[in-house]
């Protein structure tokens, strides 16, 4: 068995999300409520600024980093993350995932995750 079907295997659609988040408040934003016992993992992410602002995805509000900082410029003001089969990142189960920008700037944020 592949490994792209192994991840498929055990998911219902009830599994599979989407979020899109369009707000410039830089303080911690909810982006997808926490599931009791369950991990989000986020499988696809396009992230798109008005003016240059850095983006970090956290472990719920004022958790810990799980990104690092990605930084969104004058000259590159989207971001794209591919559909990735195994994820790109996730939370900690039962916590909520969230967005922090280091400045009040308009950021759409369109995710594809999965609850584990």
């Amino acid at each position: 068995m592949s490994a792209v079907a192994d991840v498929r295997r055990n998911r219902t659609a009830g599994d599979i999300g989407f979020a899109t988040v369009n707000s410039n408040d830089d303080t911690d934003a909810e982006i997808v409520a926490a599931v009791t016992g369950r991990k989000i993992r986020v499988l696809a992410m396009h992230l798109s600024a008005a003016s240059a602002v850095d983006v970090v995805f956290e472990d719920a509000a004022g958790g810990a980093d799980l990104t690092g900082t990605l930084n969104l410029t004058a000259t590159d003001l989207n971001m794209t993350f591919p559909y990735n089969p195994f994820g790109w990142f996730e939370t900690t189960a039962g916590n909520a995932l969230s967005r922090d920008l280091s400045g009040a700037v308009a950021v759409t944020t369109f995710l594809v995750y999965v609850k584990i």
